[in-house]
């Protein structure tokens, strides 16, 4: 049996179905507006903050961190994004963080760019590596015109025609090699003259007093011979002949050694001034090689030639 509703029940009813007849009505509101209507309806007590980092030079990534928290009626919405290029050239990291909270929403954006070389992270710029002789010695290639030609190897050098450029400057570079074989005979020649010592008086002169006291041996000696014959002739005993004799003796053995101190010396004086005229002689024969060089040189070149010229085109040889 159907118990029939009360009157409180039934005086409720028309609210009820009126209730129901707005929840329909809800019901059909479109899904895309319903996040306009939650935020209309908590406008006043949302609090978004965004804020991002973009950094350049390294690795680029993008990230984004919000947090909502409900509290006391409000939200608070962080956004952060990192962003970062390495490519050679130039890039852009974006990063983009959403909180999702009770009712907070938070965006952060930035973009960061950075620039790098592909050789490791720098530039540098360098001058050629090409360098000069003549930035290395201080002469301008227009300076040294056609002895620019001794930089020709040396198998060119050797087989070069005389009358050429390059043979013109091979006859040079002959010059010069034999110039330093002067050069370092001289230096023997002067080792050997500084290691004798100066004689106080010139073989010429030495050979003077070695022939006086030459003669004054021989005189004595012949004297001795007519001591000793008169002394044969008074019977063997004569107490003057016999003095002279040993005074005569004494004599003779006195000049025999002068002779022989003045042999030595005289060979001093004649090994020093051997060794004197040896570097007079090597002295002259270098300044004419070098006289050599120099117009051999010169007949290569079509331009003056300088010390400093001399000097590029002997590195330019490899000479000394």
């Amino acid at each position: 049996m159907t118990q029939l509703a009360t009157k409180p029940e039934l005086r409720k009813a028309p609210f009820m179905i009126a209730r129901a007849i707005c929840l329909s009505a809800a019901l059909m509101v479109p899904v895309s507006m319903v996040p306009d209507l939650q935020f209309a309806a908590t406008a006043d007590a949302k609090n978004g903050n965004g804020g991002g980092n973009g950094n350049g030079g390294g690795n680029g990534n993008g990230g984004g961190n919000d947090g909502g928290n409900k509290g006391g009626g409000s939200d608070n919405g962080n956004g952060g994004g990192n962003g970062g290029a390495n490519k050679g050239g130039s890039d852009n990291g974006k990063g983009s963080g959403k909180s999702s909270g009770a009712k907070g929403n938070g965006n952060g954006k930035e973009n960061g760019k950075g620039k790098e070389t592909a050789s490791g992270g720098s530039k540098s710029k360098g001058k050629s590596s090409k360098s000069a002789w003549s930035d290395t010695l201080g002469v301008p290639a227009s300076e040294l015109g056609a002895l620019n030609a001794a930089k020709a190897s040396p198998a060119a050098l050797a087989k070069a025609a005389p009358n050429s450029r390059v043979g013109r400057i091979a006859a040079y570079r002959n010059a010069v090699l034999s110039g330093n074989l002067l050069e370092e005979d001289l230096a023997e020649a002067l080792a050997t003259l500084e290691g004798l010592e100066e004689p106080d008086r010139s073989v010429a002169e030495i050979d003077d007093a070695l022939n006086t006291t030459t003669g004054n041996l021989a005189n004595a000696e012949s004297e001795l011979e007519q001591l000793e014959a008169d002394l044969e002739a008074a019977g063997g005993s004569d107490p003057d002949i016999e003095a002279a004799i040993t005074e005569k003796t004494a004599e003779i053995e006195g000049l025999g050694a002068e002779i022989d101190a003045l042999e030595e010396e005289r060979a001093g004086a004649e090994a020093y001034e051997q060794a004197e005229d040896a570097v007079e002689v090597l002295d002259a024969q270098v300044a004419d090689q070098h006289e050599l060089e120099l117009s051999l040189l010169d007949a290569a070149a079509n331009k003056p030639v300088t010390e400093a010229v001399v000097t590029q085109v002997n590195a330019l040889l490899g000479l000394e």
